[in-house]
């Protein structure tokens, strides 16, 4: 959707501040998270997830049916993502104990900066669990598999514009999200942790000043997709994001070559 010039940068530098999250997170742990595939092979994950995340779609939308069920649900995997994510830092227990806490406060408050900082400990999960079993060639593969999906999720079936509205409706959100003259400016959270995955993949096997730029890159990618923007228009964020990442990723390997 178009919105204000500050509208837009305030998304763009949230996007960025999660992408610098990630890096910090994962750059504690990626030594241990390498992969057993070479870089020209295709991991068999990266072929299965896309058909993962079409049936948790459809699972989501037949379980939206039942209010109080999704809300926990949702609420589990919030807290599940937390506890794996802040267990990059701290003792196991401690972080179950935190991201309980931080889940809880985040649901019971309807206070937008909170929500938007409490999504930071969310989505560098997402990586952790799947950089064990990628290669950068594979996620490269999965991004541009899913970028047409999202089209086709946008623009065809539609049913990503009927997730994202039910999560809306339901206070479930997840990404950013920042309310301006009774509108609501986001950014899904798929968005920001599949660009967080190729960036701390960059990250393990280049280096960090590569997945720097990437992360900068796919921030640029965001921003030209905001400017292009019709207002009251739904748009597929995951092309512009995929390949914006890639070029930062071919413009880091030169300047770092």
């Amino acid at each position: 959707m178009k919105h204000t010039k500050k509208i837009t940068a305030l998304l763009v530098l949230a996007f960025l501040m999660h992408q610098l999250f990630g890096i910090l997170i994962i750059s504690n742990i990626s030594p241990e998270l390498g992969t057993e595939y070479s870089q020209n092979q295709i991991s068999q994950e990266a072929i299965i997830f896309p058909f993962f995340l079409i049936l948790a779609s459809i699972i989501f939308i037949i379980l939206s049916k039942f209010r109080l069920l999704i809300k926990y649900w949702h609420t589990f995997a919030l807290i599940l993502c937390g506890f794996i994510t802040l267990s990059a830092m701290i003792e196991p227990v401690q972080a179950l104990i935190l991201s309980i806490l931080i889940i809880i406060i985040k649901k019971s408050t309807n206070d937008p900066y909170y929500n938007n900082i409490s999504e930071l400990i969310i989505y560098p999960s997402i990586a952790i669990v799947l950089l064990p079993v990628l290669n950068l060639f594979s996620a490269i593969i999965l991004l541009g598999i899913i970028s047409i999906y999202d089209i086709l999720a946008v623009y065809l079936s539609k049913h990503m514009i009927v997730l994202a509205k039910t999560q809306m409706k339901e206070n479930i959100f997840s990404g950013i999200k920042i309310n301006y003259a009774k509108e609501s400016a986001i950014i899904g959270g798929g968005d920001i942790a599949f660009v967080m995955l190729i960036v701390s993949l960059i990250l393990r096997d280049y280096g960090v000043i590569s997945s720097l730029i990437t992360a900068i890159a796919s921030s640029i990618g965001l921003l030209a997709l905001l400017l292009i923007a019709k207002k009251k228009k739904f748009y597929p964020a995951m092309p512009f994001l995929t390949i914006s990442s890639v070029i930062g990723f071919l413009i880091s390997a030169f300047l770092t070559s």
